[in-house]
């Protein structure tokens, strides 16, 4: 749905997935271009060559634990990082609080019933 709601907009996401079959379902049938496989030995580097091109400002996060502070890394200049879900059943963490203040993010939440 939401893959959706960016194509409606012009908005190129950057979708995540830990599976192979994920990935090339999102590529083939969603139509999307910038698709990481966060299982995948590199996708440190595709996520940041990704990043450096699109310039990604918002974050939509479900997963939490550590990839709260890793994705909070991978935003721009007043970036937002909307964490929805807690798919690690851990506690976000993991941030740099130099660089989470130096670039000026913001940490908001999100929850379909309000």
């Amino acid at each position: 749905m939401l893959i959706k709601l960016c194509n409606m907009n012009g908005i190129s996401p950057i979708c995540t997935v830990r599976r192979p079959e994920q990935a090339e379902m999102l590529e083939k049938e969603m139509k999307c271009k910038f698709v990481v496989n966060t299982a995948a030995a590199d996708y440190a580097n595709k996520m940041g060559r990704f990043c450096m091109q699109l310039k990604p400002t918002v974050c939509l996060e479900c997963i939490s634990g550590e990839t709260t502070g890793e994705m909070l890394e991978y935003l721009n200049f007043g970036g937002t990082l909307i964490l929805y879900g807690l798919l690690s059943e851990k506690t976000a963490g993991g941030i740099d609080t130099i660089g989470f203040i130096g670039k000026n993010l913001t940490i908001e939440s999100y929850l379909l019933t309000n």
